[in-house]
């Protein structure tokens, strides 16, 4: 199994074209890797790491884009506003304990369990009631202070209980779901 995932095999996942990928990564910071895979030929492809591929797509469905087999390829189909929670994940809670990772999801046990395949003790700190479209909203509000972004919604933070509080205090002001 390969710890790279090819910008053609990214392309096939997110059913859009690999130009479109390539101008994805770059506008989200990624580092692009050069790689050679027997899916391209032995030829030299573009690729992420695994990690930051599943990033990416975190992101596309975060957006509201599709990433669904059934999806016609080549169109990106908006996912209906779900419901879920917005969380805060400790990613490394014995070695940096205020470093955490916040973010909508449907499923929250198996987004803990995707963290855990890089962060093995990635621990649920909290979790509200919440709707798709409301997540940057929500990443916005609680993040306002004493917050430092590291990558892709993971922040560095002065205290998990005032991050916490903000969460309480912007979920209270939202409709029930």
């Amino acid at each position: 199994m390969s710890n790279y995932v090819t910008f053609q095999q990214l392309a096939e996942r997110l059913h859009i074209h690999r130009t479109h990928v390539r101008r994805i990564v770059k506008r989200a910071g990624f580092n692009i890797v050069k790689v050679r895979m027997s899916e391209s030929g032995m030829q030299k492809a573009d690729a992420l790491t695994k990690e930051d591929a599943d990033t990416l797509i975190e992101i596309r469905e975060a957006q509201g884009f599709s990433t669904d087999e059934y999806a016609v390829k080549g169109t990106a189909i908006p996912i209906e506003n779900g419901k879920g929670v917005f969380y805060i994940i400790a990613v490394v809670p014995e070695l940096a304990p205020n470093r955490v990772k916040v973010g909508f999801t449907n499923d929250i046990d198996g987004r803990l369990a995707a963290h855990r395949t890089a962060a093995p003790t990635a621990q649920v700190i909290m979790t509200w009631p919440c709707k798709r479209t409301w997540e940057m909203a929500a990443i916005d509000s609680i993040t306002r202070e004493e917050c430092k972004l590291i990558a892709n919604e993971v922040y560095e933070v002065d205290s998990a209980d005032r991050m916490i509080q903000r969460g309480n205090i912007f979920f209270a002001l939202m409709p029930k779901v």
